[in-house]
């Protein structure tokens, strides 16, 4: 499969920003360029936005309840590499995690054919497509080199607290509606910045297609695989040239530069997405993820002082 596993242990706390070059490049990695004021700015907001797609009153949803990785279609090392990883990456950036022996629910799948694979995945566990439209499983099965989705978790109150169902009854005609339906109660008053009620993951789902991955250590897999599946990211709407992220690393050509793991753009995405209030609208949440990236690229900048 041409994944080799990796040999370098990095700090929870300190993912590398380096771009490394793919096997047989020529050269090392490209310098770091240093942006600051506006363009730095202006770069921040086009990185989150681009990554951060909801509705006008949407929400931008993550995982409220314990995540838990598990890998298939690699060795038993690579497989426990992948996971040991990814929690890692979820740790540092205060994804709820599951202990040992916890139900999986983030499933990473490296296989030959992918779209087979999403094919017949569909046909055996059907609950992980039932989110989808026909338009997005079509997205899905023909996205270049991997592919990944979530599936949303029942409607949870203000606090965190899933919603009770029931039957609404007609006031007029006394019929009961068959359906039953979410219904909560609050005594917040009503707001444009926040919801009554937040979404959360139920589970998530990368498929990569092995020959995507020659070259690429577990480490970068691992990454790849967190910022897919911890958040609902698309590397598809990254901005023409988009800052270091883990995300570009099966798009470059061999002999280009790939980031060598996480970097502090990615890991400051996703600590802005888990630190934000779950249940503000899309644009306010947004805002906050900006600010802690932000906060983060800075602290990066005056570690290397």
């Amino acid at each position: 499969m041409g994944l080799r596993l990796s040999c370098i242990i990095f700090s929870a706390l300190g993912f590398a920003t380096a771009a490394a070059a793919q096997k047989g490049a020529p050269g090392g990695a490209d310098q770091d360029i240093v942006v600051t004021g506006e363009a730095l700015e202006q770069r921040v907001r086009d990185f989150v936005g681009a990554l951060t797609q909801a509705p006008p009153r949407g929400q931008l949803s993550r995982f409220e309840w314990e995540a838990c990785p598990v890998a298939i279609g690699l060795t038993e090392p690579q497989k426990a590499a992948v996971v040991s990883r990814m929690r890692q990456v979820a740790r540092a950036a205060d994804v709820p995690l599951g202990g040992t022996g916890c139900r999986p629910n983030v499933l990473v799948a490296v296989t030959r054919d992918k779209r087979a694979f999403i094919e017949a995945l569909s046909r055996t566990v059907p609950r992980l497509f039932t989110d989808m439209s026909r338009g997005e499983l079509r997205r899905v099965l023909n996205e270049p080199h991997a592919s990944a989705w979530q599936g949303q978790g029942p409607p949870l109150d203000a606090e965190g607290h899933p919603l009770e169902q029931a039957r609404l009854v007609d006031p007029k005609t006394g019929a009961v509606n068959p359906e039953p339906v979410y219904v909560g109660s609050t005594t917040r008053p009503a707001s444009r910045i926040t919801a009554p009620s937040r979404v959360h993951f139920s589970a998530a789902v990368v498929v990569i297609e092995a020959n995507a991955l020659d070259g690429l250590t577990t480490t970068q897999l691992a990454d790849y695989a967190a910022m897919r599946g911890f958040a609902k990211t698309d590397p598809a709407r990254l901005p023409p040239s988009p800052p270091p992220t883990i995300l570009t690393v099966l798009d470059v050509p061999m002999e280009g530069a790939v980031p060598i793991t996480l970097t502090e753009w990615d890991l400051g995405f996703l600590r802005g997405l888990y630190d934000s209030k779950a249940n503000l609208y899309g644009a306010a949440q947004r805002s906050e993820i900006r600010r802690r990236l932000e906060k983060s690229l800075a602290e990066a900048e005056s570690r290397k002082d």
